[in-house]
């Protein structure tokens, strides 16, 4: 979205870099605000010579100037509270079930705020790949990735905010799975290098291999510890968001695979990439999955 236009509301336009993040928000005759990016997430919001800066991941510390403010949080991500330096209450909020303010924060982060849901002046959230307007409980444009996301190209959360948040507007997180090691993965190349390797196997219908080699890629990924790609790989399963309309009534083989290519990552030649680990096991009969009886 390049512009937001609406009567009896200040017209917004927006610009973005050449990966698609938004780096500038001009408000109709008013300052531009331009955005420092860390891969995707802001780390500084610069409006002529004020600058606020977002400290540490998971948004916990707001600074400007010589001043700072603290985020807390509730089980959804949502702000609940801010608190000085001297952990003295500034401003409490609340919001309704799809993140409309019922009072107080009027903040950029403050509904799931820790997962960087960015709240604009016209009260819309940015979520990256698109934005969402709480006011309707829906998405402003259809899912980028088309029917693969969903049969309602314009639904929020699977229709169920108060379990799950989606971050980039393009998957739907059940927030109980959404430690924070996920989101630091999300916004690294290694991430987008596995699913590629991943997804290039499923779409030749290797459904061994795709699994084999995804969690292979992910167990190399740095801060993810044995089992973490197995858990990461089943929850993107379930979700059907990077392979297409994939459902797979064999989960007994799919977590299978998922621990041959965990143990492959961890534990294999360093020196070899997973397609080569993943084939060799292929060769070796370990990817030949035979239910139990």
């Amino acid at each position: 979205m390049t512009k937001w236009q609406k009567t009896g509301e200040t017209t917004v336009e927006y610009g973005y870099d050449g990966y698609g993040m938004r780096v500038r928000k001009t408000p109709s005759g008013g300052t531009p605000t331009d955005y420092l990016l860390d891969v995707s997430e802001v780390v500084e919001e610069i409006s002529t010579t004020n600058v606020t800066s977002y400290a540490r991941p998971w948004l916990p510390i707001k600074i400007s100037g010589t001043a700072y403010m603290v985020f807390y949080a509730d089980c959804l991500g949502s702000t609940r509270i801010i608190a000085n330096a001297n952990s003295i209450v500034q401003m409490a909020a609340a919001y309704d079930a799809f993140g409309n303010p019922i009072n107080g924060i009027a903040e950029s982060f403050g509904f799931a705020g820790q997962y960087r849901y960015s709240l604009d002046s016209i009260n819309i959230y940015y979520l990256k790949a698109r934005y969402y307007n709480p006011e309707v409980g829906r998405f402003t444009s259809r899912d980028p990735l088309g029917y693969r996301g969903g049969i309602n190209l314009y639904e929020y959360a699977g229709n169920n905010p108060v379990m799950r948040i989606d971050p980039t507007g393009l998957v739907k997180w059940w927030v109980p799975f959404v430690p924070a090691w996920i989101m630091t993965l999300i916004d690294s190349p290694c991430f987008a290098n596995a699913i590629g390797t991943g997804q290039g196997w499923r779409d030749g219908h290797n459904n061994n291999m795709a699994h084999c080699t995804l969690t292979c890629e992910l167990a190399r990924c740095p801060g993810l510890s044995y089992g973490d790609s197995q858990i990461l790989e089943g929850l993107f399963e379930e979700l059907q968001w990077l392979f297409g309309p994939f459902n797979n009534p064999w989960w007994d083989a799919a977590a299978f695979y998922d621990a041959v290519g965990d143990g492959l990552g961890s534990y294999g030649d360093p020196c070899k990439s997973c397609t080569d680990l993943c084939q060799q096991a292929w060769g070796d009969g370990m990817l030949d999955y035979t239910p139990a009886n």
